[in-house]
This record gives structure tokens, sequence and C-alpha cells, in this order.
């Protein structure tokens, strides 16, 4: 999504985002060759993203409290034509326009920078946006994957 090795994508569809709302977490996590790193590397995830000891990626909040976002992440390609892979994420507990579970998919558009993203702010048309599903308990986002 914004560096030019591979990346792993690491989800928490029950995650918590505030200490009271349980909206589901997405890391994108950029990997790296160290040669200092050894073959016991360790990868932690903690309130951002750290991999041994250097902030490597970013993490993208759930909207809504019991959406599922993150239950399914794809990598979306280039949509937008700018030289950086997107993400897929699925949230098929999502309520769009007041449809219980119709479900969400949310296309991220990458990035460079490390600054956590909200899926709000998707809604919202900026850094991406949303497919909505069309009827209630549709779940749409429960499976989701790039076409190839």
């Amino acid at each position: 999504m914004g560096n030019s090795g591979d990346e792993v994508i690491v989800t928490g569809f029950n995650g918590l985002v505030t200490k009271k709302t349980v909206n589901g977490v997405t890391y994108d996590v950029y990997t790296h060759s160290d040669a200092n790193a050894g073959a016991n590397a360790e990868l932690w995830v903690q309130k951002g993203v750290t991999l041994m000891g250097a902030q490597r990626g970013f993490v993208i909040k759930g909207e809504s409290a019991r959406d599922h976002s993150g239950y399914s992440v794809s990598n979306a390609g280039d949509v937008n034509g700018d030289g950086l892979d997107d993400l897929i994420i699925g949230a098929y507990g999502a309520d769009p326009s007041g449809k219980s579970s119709a479900g969400k998919s949310y296309i991220v558009f990458g990035k460079q920078d490390t600054d956590a993203i909200n899926l709000s702010d998707i809604v919202a048309g900026k850094g991406g946006f949303v497919i909505n599903g069309k009827s209630v308990r549709n779940y749409s986002g429960r499976s989701v994957s790039q076409r190839r």
C-alpha cells in the first residue's frame, strides 16, 4: 500500500477502537529485509504498528460498533491509478442507510505515510470509497477479493 516491499495485513474484526467500542481494526504492516533481524524476528502490533522497534505500517480503524470491519480483507490492486496498491476491507455487520447488516466494503487507497485511517473518512470520500450492501441481512463484505 505504500512501499516497494511486500506487506502483511493483520486484522482483528472484534478489535477495540476505543476502550468502549468494538469497531474492528486492520493493520497494514510493511515487511523489510534486515540482516540483523535473524530467523526469529518478531512482529508486535500495539497502538499502531511496530516492527522491530520502528513504525512500519498503519492502522485502519472501523467505522461503527459491531460492524465487523476487517473480517475479510484483500489487496484490490491499484484502483485509482496512483501507482500504489489499494485494499478492500469488508464489514459485513455494517448498517448502511439503516439497513441492518446489509454490510459494506471499503476501498482504501494506498498511501505512503503511517497515519491511522478511520473508515468514517472513507465514507466521507477521503482516501477511498464505499460499496454498500443492498438489503437487510445482505452481509455484503463478508468475503472480499480482487478481481483478476
